[in-house]
């Protein structure tokens, strides 16, 4: 889950409204030519989040605490895990106390290393589930409601340049994470009321061996988060030419 890139954040806001934004927001877009760049994004990426977080109305600007997703699917076989997971009416909550600890952009390889942290982040959603996770099987249908304790998240994302209709726009040429949650809980609730048991199995099990359990599934999140970020970023970078989003 996502979770939000300081440079989605941008982009959000740009993209959606094009060169009309409030003024609070404006002010606060970042010039690459900037010399103290690194320090207006790490600085200013925080307060256009707050300012968005509720959403603003009048420039039809959607809230980002909480989001929402309509559909998301999952599917991995390695050491000890083995899921397929369809996941639908996906909300999550948090996302506005993300803490910016480093954002670093290099505006001639459009790199960009970003550190942050989430102090907490609940998730709720109703999912479909085959496979297992050691020899627990994971076959179930549920109502999902987890929580995620201070998580360190770090991206490095590379960037290029695309032409539309002679117009520059950014894309995502590549994204890679790393992932530390310090504690996660789930309560599962079955959507079949006679499951509900097996359903309390695998709930106990993870609530139990929290630290085992992320320790393990880290892998796959790090494989399908970024599949899942690079999407969502160049929805929003496909809205807004380069020059809008960070300007000379």
């Amino acid at each position: 889950m996502k979770l939000f890139l300081c440079i989605l954040v941008l982009a959000y806001a740009s993209g959606i409204c094009g060169k009309v934004l409030p003024d609070a927001v404006t002010k606060l877009l970042c010039h690459r030519s900037d010399p103290d760049l690194n320090e207006c994004l790490l600085k200013n990426t925080g307060k256009i989040l707050s300012l968005l977080a509720n959403g603003i109305p009048s420039y039809n600007i959607d809230p980002i605490d909480p989001q929402n997703v309509k559909f998301m699917t999952t599917e991995g076989d390695i050491e000890n895990v083995k899921i397929n997971m369809i996941m639908k009416n996906i909300t999550l909550y948090g996302l506005s106390t993300t803490k910016y600890n480093k954002y670093t952009f290099d505006p001639d390889s459009l790199t960009v290393d970003l550190s942050l942290f989430m102090p907490h982040l609940r998730m709720t959603c109703e999912y479909y589930a085959t496979g297992r996770l050691f020899v627990l099987p994971l076959e179930s249908s549920a109502y999902f409601d987890g929580n995620c304790y201070n998580s360190n998240i770090t991206f490095n994302i590379r960037l290029k340049e695309v032409k539309r209709k002679g117009i520059t726009y950014f894309a995502v040429e590549k994204i890679t994470e790393t992932v530390y949650t310090e504690k996660s809980t789930i309560n599962l609730t079955s959507i079949v009321p006679a499951e509900q048991p097996a359903v309390n199995v695998i709930q106990n099990f993870y609530n139990q061996n929290n630290r085992l359990v992320l320790d393990t599934i880290n892998p796959l999140v790090a494989l399908h988060g970024p599949i899942y970020y690079q999407h969502v970023i160049d929805r929003f970078l496909r809205k807004v030419p380069a020059e809008e989003l960070l300007p000379k």
